[in-house]
């Protein structure tokens, strides 16, 4: 009695979780038999649709031939949940749980893995029949990489190769959303010049990528596209990229450092939401910048030399160096009431420098100057002097081992 509760319980959970998906066979037209795999046609596709796994859990090896000519595969394809429901009335609680491959091989004439092709499953190694151009075309609705251990693609010398140190070619316009999710292989990307976008999702949980190369040509990195790349310690961004969206690069712990290039106009919510930045440093100009919210925690943030104006509300950092460059600086409407900043500012110039400068309100979290000048913001404010100030000395600030330190 009790192993029929489990059953029916863990039955039940698979159901509602959307993991058991119930194919209709007589759908499908053309059915082809090779080996355990049923293969047909549905919609004018060639659908992989059931892959029967017997009494067993463990399998050497699946290999899903290119002369298969499949373009697909369904949901529930791969589902070990299958076998108990066939074999119901002889099945008991030891039915239930993972089903483990030795070696995958998918067919590069796969253009689509529907969202649950694959159920509760543990792939050793997963081999993909095509190039990594082939591999980046391929609609990846569910999350197969993270049911694999190591994964593989062709090389140009028709060599498989691990999915670890990839460079991805101009002939891709575009990343696609989720491609590289979960993998958990991925150390290193180089994006050549000519691609234009990154997806959603792209290379998020890639708990392993260290360090990616942004070109020039990208034009937006999509929600969430490196999100939780725990181990991401370099990310290079070229002047060209125009739009950063929502969470792109949250939870990338050991990432310290970002340098944003001034071709950026559009920043989401929570860029770097669960980092923790010491440094971001924007080449651009604040004056004209859409910010949804602010870019996370961070230690300090260096404006460059050059740079003609700042926006005094980016993720409370401790502080901000300004150079005495500023020629315009914004505050939100959320500080402007009580004419504070919420952090310390070190100022390269004079009182009368920063006295000189236009000061202005972002109404709206859409970057919306308002008409009408502020008047100077003064509290925590301190200005540099290379030599201990004979008066006011709290209002000035030298480097002290190269960290900005007010004057005692």
């Amino acid at each position: 009695m009790r192993k029929l509760s489990l059953i029916i319980v863990l039955f039940l959970s698979f159901i509602l979780s959307g993991c058991l998906m119930i194919p209709n066979y007589k759908n499908y037209k053309k059915v082809k038999k090779y080996g355990n795999m049923k293969i047909g046609t549905l919609d004018d596709e060639v659908c992989l649709f059931d892959y029967s796994f017997g009494k067993g859990r463990h399998v050497d090896l699946i290999d899903i031939k290119d002369e298969y000519e499949v373009d697909s595969i369904r949901d529930g394809a791969f589902n070990y949940m299958y076998y108990c429901m066939d074999k119901y009335r002889n099945m008991n609680s030891d039915d239930f749980g993972v089903c483990s491959i030795d070696e995958f091989i998918m067919s590069k004439t796969i253009k689509k893995l529907y969202p649950n092709s694959f159920g509760y499953i543990e792939i050793s190694k997963f081999y993909y029949n095509g190039t990594l151009d082939d591999f980046l075309s391929v609609d990846f609705e569910c999350s197969i990489l993270n049911l694999c251990n190591e994964i593989y693609y062709k090389g140009d010398d028709g060599n498989y190769k691990l999915l670890s140190d990839i460079s991805i070619s101009s002939k891709n316009k575009q990343i696609k959303d989720g491609v590289f999710a979960n993998c958990k292989t991925l150390k290193s990307v180089t994006i050549e010049d000519g691609v234009e976008s990154i997806g959603v999702n792209s290379f998020k949980n890639c708990i392993w990528l260290e360090s990616v190369t942004i070109p020039k040509s990208i034009k937006v990195i999509g929600e969430e596209a490196f999100s939780g790349c725990t181990n991401l310690n370099s990310i290079t961004l070229e002047n060209g990229i125009y739009e950063i969206d929502d969470m792109a690069f949250q939870k990338c712990s050991h990432l310290q450092k970002v340098v944003i290039p001034e071709t950026v106009k559009i920043l989401g919510n929570n860029i770097f939401k669960g980092c923790h930045l010491d440094t971001i440093i924007y080449n651009g100009s604040f004056e004209n910048i859409i910010f949804e919210t602010t870019f996370g925690p961070m230690k300090y943030y260096v404006y460059p030399d050059d740079a003609l104006d700042a926006h005094l509300y980016l993720g409370r950092p401790e502080y901000i160096i300004l150079p005495n460059s500023i020629t315009k600086i914004s505050v939100p409407f959320t500080f402007t009431s009580n004419n504070n900043v919420p952090c310390k500012v070190y100022y390269y110039g004079n009182e009368s420098d920063w006295d000189a400068i236009i000061f202005y309100e972002i109404k709206t979290i859409y970057g919306e100057p308002s008409e009408q000048a502020l008047d100077p913001v003064t509290e925590n404010v301190y200005f540099y002097s290379e030599e201990r100030p004979l008066e006011n000395i709290e209002n000035y600030w030298h480097y002290v081992d190269n960290v900005p330190t007010i004057w005692e």
